[in-house]
């Protein structure tokens, strides 16, 4: 496709919804000040001033939506997208012009989404991520015909004929049934936040309850239906989840109301995280993410490879498709001195507590003991592999894994605070490039001889 090409109409009314809003929420305050204004202005042979100033929020309400309309048309008659020379250009504006060129081999996935308005209209939004931290949102909503989307999309995976996911002849590698993402709901749940949430939440709707009214009910509803509708919109999120090979990038496409498909290049995944919640790992349940930059930075967007598996389903998905990120059994676990020299970087804490729980109350010595169970939890759960890979191993109740490999390495920094200079022992903070939430990646506290051999993997790989 190297002619140039308008995005979908459709595009107009999806930023008018979003711009009406916005300026509806600005409007809502003064609204009132607005009508009673014009009002006292107008002659008092007006005798419905309510039907009058009802008429008039109208039209305020609907010159908004076209001056929006005005807007956002001319901006979406002056935005173009095309190819040119190995670069995907992204055009708008006529006096005053924005180019973004973005070139093919930086792109690391190609995301389509589609929900039930786009479904019904045969469109869809085309969202290009890329492996930089540069700013990609530019190109986060272009909203073309499906057939549009998929032949942009196969330009740039260099293939020529024009199919959809559900067409594809290669097999699904992982499809996940209705049991194993509800399954997969339950294993997510961070118990730890959930108990805090508890915690406040229960003397809440118990002080409701014994003020029993339709107020309090309303307060109940109102504060515990959010919760559960997220729990099931997230389940339902994950329906049909299917993940396909493609020999040089991987197909992921999963939703129910919204349909999302990912294609993630091989060569653009700088880091795996293998994820395990509380109760995960009780269970032995595995999740699979991949990190790159793009992937992830939505709200409604997930990096994740798989739901939550078991290991048999892991080591298969490794072996056949991540095989150059291997976790080797020969980690190491932070130096005892790790322990005591956690102890005393929180030891002004502790003091702290203790002058609490002497004049205050006893009830803050559960603190200390909290506080040194973290401790004794984070030491055993972390680990670090200097291996083919750099495998680190973070936690305390929950359990993170990732894997990465020592050529995606942006930054390497080796730390050693008061304490653990005492003890010659150091922690690692790893920088790749990714999202927001997966960029550095810290160890434990580890013998200074561990930092000095990752030192010399980085040498040899780079």
């Amino acid at each position: 496709m190297i002619n140039k090409k308008r995005l979908h109409f459709s595009a107009i009314f999806e930023n008018i919804f979003a711009a009406v809003i916005v300026i509806g929420l600005l409007l809502i305050s003064s609204l009132d000040d607005i009508v009673v204004n014009i009002m006292n202005g107008l002659d008092t042979k007006y005798t419905n001033v309510n039907l009058i100033g009802i008429f008039i929020a109208l039209g305020i309400i609907i010159l908004a939506f076209l001056l929006a309309f005005i807007f956002f048309y001319i901006r979406w008659r002056n935005t173009y997208v095309y190819f040119q020379d190995e670069m995907f250009v992204v055009e708008k504006g006529k006096l005053i012009t924005h180019k973004v060129t973005i070139k093919l081999k930086d792109i690391s996935n190609i995301n389509i989404r589609r929900n039930i308005f786009e479904k019904i209209i045969g469109t869809c939004s085309l969202k290009l991520d890329l492996n930089t931290m540069s700013d990609t949102n530019l190109t986060t909503k272009l909203i073309f015909k499906m057939d549009d989307a998929l032949a942009i999309k196969n330009y740039i995976l260099n293939n020529e004929v024009v199919k959809e996911i559900s067409e594809t002849s290669e097999e699904s590698m992982l499809k996940f049934s209705f049991t194993d993402v509800i399954k997969h709901c339950l294993m997510s749940i961070n118990l730890v936040n959930l108990l805090l949430v508890l915690l406040v939440y229960i003397p809440f709707v118990g002080l409701l309850l014994n003020e029993f009214s339709l107020v309090s009910i309303v307060l109940i509803l109102v504060t515990i239906i959010p919760i559960i509708w997220n729990m099931i919109s997230k389940c339902l999120g994950y329906l049909n989840f299917k993940l396909i090979n493609n020999n040089d990038h991987l197909t992921l496409t999963y939703g129910f109301f919204t349909t999302v498909t990912y294609h993630v290049y091989f060569d653009k995944v700088n880091a795996l995280i293998i994820n395990q919640t509380l109760q995960a790992r009780i269970f032995k349940k595995y999740l699979i993410e991949v990190v790159n930059a793009g992937m992830g930075n939505d709200d409604n967007e997930k990096q994740i490879l798989t739901l939550y598996t078991d290991k048999k389903t892991v080591d298969y998905i490794m072996e056949n498709l991540l095989n150059d990120y291997v976790v080797y059994d020969n980690e190491l676990r932070q130096d005892k001195k790790a322990l005591l020299t956690m102890i005393l970087n929180n030891i002004f804490i502790w003091i702290v507590i203790i002058v609490l729980g002497l004049f205050v109350s006893k009830y803050f010595w559960l603190l200390i003991i909290l506080g040194l169970l973290g401790i004794i939890l984070s030491y055993y759960t972390k680990k670090i592999t200097v291996g083919n890979n750099l495998v680190i191993t973070n936690g305390i109740f929950n359990k993170k894994t990732t894997i990465i490999k020592y050529s995606k390495i942006e930054q390497l920094e080796i730390k050693k605070g008061l304490f653990a200079r005492l003890f010659n022992l150091n922690n690692l903070q790893v920088s790749i490039i990714g999202t927001a939430l997966n960029t550095r990646f810290k160890t434990g506290y580890f013998d200074y001889k561990i930092g000095n051999k990752v030192v010399d993997k980085l040498i040899v790989e780079n």
